[in-house]
This record gives structure tokens, sequence and C-alpha cells, in this order.
């Protein structure tokens, strides 16, 4: 297994896998592969191109059908006998094992059956339903979706990564303050996002009363506005010089939602375009100094939860890099968000590939 230079990846993650690619055909060439490299060429794009694609559909199959990938390269380092090149993929994702199928929905139905009472009975119904309709308008339906790579190379000179066999592969997230990368495992399983215990834990939440406030928060209202400003030019960037714009991006998301402005409280957006926002509207929470998930969660207005009591209009939260993102689609099985970053993005909908990354966080009103 070749080893990655701690001057690429300092991450503390266990090993990715290395993909030998001896006699393994090529990528349709010229099949909506973007190629934006000096030294990489066509032939060998295609090769990694069809390594990632197995990737994708291998993990998640029986679950969803992939179709019309289209990979970007872009972004390409050689130093020091390692070549580095991120590798973004758009391609159709569609939902083919009904969610109702899902362990979660499963666990749902039973603590349905297990109420007693008819009132209870007839609330957690509702609960069950609602859960049901939200998931199940993805069954079926293709929809666009991306999934980042960082792809690394061993070879003694530039003129040697055209013809290497063995690659390493990350997943990737651009965040404000490095990209956060996580070893692709080789055969790896998919875990359901939770158990049938965990749907029986999640209708008995949802059908516990939460105490009345005056703030309200709509979640179909900061998705959509996630949805259409996704790859809208970042407010803040480093093409402007103002960083980063995941968390102005999540705190326009929430506000949209219904969650005041407060002035008093520093969070609140910027006074005219070019300038700052406050701390907490601009700031993760990650470096200990405000922030979007430190203001919500101070205010009672977000608390943190598991990927089994995800829902669209949830909050993502890296644990290892500073940013944010919202969820903007669950079926069930995955949770896809929608983010800024440094830069515009050119893709709604992004996968997470690892739950186990992130914190999520669920309004509370």
């Amino acid at each position: 297994m070749k080893r990655v230079l701690k001057s690429f990846c300092t991450i503390g993650l266990a090993l990715p896998v290395v993909f030998s690619l001896m006699g393994i055909t090529s990528f349709a060439a010229g099949g909506g592969s973007k190629l934006e490299c000096d030294i990489l060429e066509e032939g060998q794009a295609d090769v990694i191109a069809e390594q990632l694609e197995k990737c994708i559909t291998n993990k998640y199959q029986g679950y969803y059908t992939f179709d019309n990938f289209r990979p970007t390269f872009y972004n390409e380092q050689y130093a020091d006998g390692i070549y580095m090149v991120d590798v973004d993929i758009s391609v159709d994702k569609t939902l083919v094992r009904d969610p109702e199928e899902s362990a979660i929905a499963r666990g749902m139905k039973q603590e349905v059956e297990a109420q007693i009472q008819a009132r209870q009975r007839d609330t957690a119904q509702a609960v069950l339903d609602e859960y049901l309709s939200n998931t199940s308008k993805y069954f079926n339906v293709p929809i666009e979706t991306g999934f980042e790579f960082r792809v690394y190379i061993t070879a003694l000179t530039e003129e040697e990564v055209n013809n290497a066999t063995d690659f390493e592969h990350f997943y990737r997230v651009d965040a404000e303050d490095g990209p956060i990368l996580t070893p692709v495992i080789e055969n790896e399983p998919f875990v359901e996002l939770g158990t049938e215990e965990d749907g029986k834990a999640r209708l008995a939440s949802e059908m516990s009363a939460v105490e009345s406030r005056a703030v309200s928060y709509d979640a179909d209202a900061a998705v959509k506005y996630a949805i259409d400003n996704a790859t809208a030019t970042p407010e803040f960037s480093s093409a402007n010089g103002l960083g980063s714009d995941c968390a102005n991006f999540v705190s326009k998301c929430i506000n949209a939602g219904g969650i005041p402005i407060d002035n008093a409280g520093k969070w609140y957006p910027a006074p005219k375009k070019g300038s700052y926002a406050s701390e907490n509207w601009m700031r993760t929470g990650y470096n200990n100094n405000g922030g979007v998930k430190t203001y919500m969660t101070d205010k009672g207005y977000f608390d943190s939860t598991t990927a089994d009591s995800v829902a669209t209009g949830d909050f993502v939260y890296w644990n290892s890099r500073s940013h944010v993102a919202l969820v903007t689609r669950y079926d069930g099985y995955t949770i896809e968000y929608s983010q800024h970053s440094s830069s515009k993005q050119d893709k709604v909908y992004h996968m997470l590939t690892d739950p186990k990354t992130v914190t999520l966080y669920k309004p509370t009103v």
C-alpha cells in the first residue's frame, strides 16, 4: 500500500484503499469528463473516473442507481514524488429502495402499533405519515448529486503519473480552513442511518409535546432558500478576499426558516454588500469564538441530534474542520446537503458520505 505524505494529508484516519488498475478497460473516453489539468492525460483520467464510479455504485448497490457520471478533474499538484488531483463527480442518483422498508420506518410502524390509547395512536400515525410523505417523494426520482474526491498518485516524475496503476482515494469536503479528507474503504458496505430501535425512539420523541415558543422554524422555507441559492455567487469568498461563505449561507437559510435576526445576540447579516456580518452569523462555531452553531444551541433554537433522527432543514456541522451546511434532502437512507464555501458551487446537492464525521443539529422550535 502506498503512503500518503504528511504535507498533503494530515488527518489521523485509517489508511485508504489503493486501487490496482491493471487490465481495467478505459472509462468512456470523452463521455462527459472535464479535464482541467496540465499533467494528467485523458486516458489516465478515464481510469481514475472508472474506479470512482465503481466505488460509488458498489457501496450503494440495492439502494440507489446512478446514471450519467460527469467527472471534473482540477487543482492538480505535483511535489516530492506525489501527484494530487481533485475530482468532482456529478451523477443522477435515484433511490430504488422504498423508504417504507428502511429500519427507521419499520421501527416507527412498530411504535405506532404499540400505542394503546386511541388519541396517542392517532398522533403517532400522523407523525409516521408525515415522515413517509417527506421521504417517499424521493423514491424513483433521479436527482443530480455531487461526490467530491481527492486522489493521490505516487510517481517519481511527472511523466510517470500517467503510467501509474495504484491510486489513493479520499472523499473530500471543502471547508473554510482546508479540505476534510476521509479515506475510501474498499468494499465498504452501506450502513443505514438507524435501526428499528432508533425508529421507535424517533417516533416517541416527535410525539412528545414541545414547549410553546414565540419563534417557529419553517424547515421547508429554509430548504427552499438553500436550494434556490446553493449555486449563487458567495458573498464572502477567496475571490473577493473575504474568506468563506458557509456560515453566512446557513445563517441565511435558517433566517429564511423564521429564526429572527438578533442584533443584541450578535446574529445578523452584513449591513451592506462587501462588509462583514456579526461573528455568530459569519462563524461556524468550530474555533470557540461564537458562531451559528453556538448561537442556535445557546438560544435553544436547535439541539444536536443523531443521523437516525435527521430531517430536511437540519444543519450539518463538521467535527474536524470549520464548515457547516444545510440538510436539503433525506430519503430515509442517505443525507444530502447544500452548501456555500470559498468558491461558487456548481451543484445544489452534495452527498454526506460519512455521517460519523459530523454533528447534526435539529430545530427544537
